[in-house]
């Protein structure tokens, strides 16, 4: 009974998906991607995490396919467009090629002497490439402002 018992056991360690550090790793990537768009811009830090074949799906408007189509018209400078990047979750499959975060963004504009806010959350499916995460979809909408 113990064999078996033991026997179940590491058959069901080897078949979870995986342990919480492992994810930690996907979410260091996130991270990463903040800290970019946020020192060196959003169009910075998706053309250097984005997947050459990504797809970018937002709320009112078509997909985009492509890396250089989605970071076409985004802005290089964060003092004029800040991107504020919170990862919240995310999960790398058993196979470890296949991951997905999830957050809450804000974004900063500063134009004209004025500054507005937009607020939202997304989802980005990433993929191992040569031992690199890329994201390969990334999608997001709005959300109410945080009350404080």
């Amino acid at each position: 009974m113990n064999k078996m018992f033991g026997c179940i056991m590491l058959l069901f360690a080897f078949s979870t998906p995986t342990s919480a550090a492992p994810n930690q790793e996907i979410m260091n990537v996130d991270r990463a991607f903040g800290a970019m768009a946020a020192e060196k811009g959003i169009q910075a830090a998706f053309r250097h995490f984005l997947a050459e074949d990504a797809v970018k799906l937002d709320g009112k408007k078509d997909a985009t396919f492509g890396r250089n189509l989605i970071t076409a018209g985004m802005s290089s400078d964060p003092k004029v467009v800040l991107l504020e990047w919170e990862p919240q979750d995310g999960m790398i499959a058993a196979s470890h090629d296949l991951a997905y975060t999830w957050g809450l963004y804000t974004i900063t504009i500063n134009r004209d002497g004025k500054t507005s806010k937009q607020y939202g959350k997304y989802t980005s499916i990433w993929v191992k490439r040569n031992s690199e995460w890329k994201a390969i979809l990334d999608t997001g909408n709005s959300r109410p402002a945080p009350t404080k």
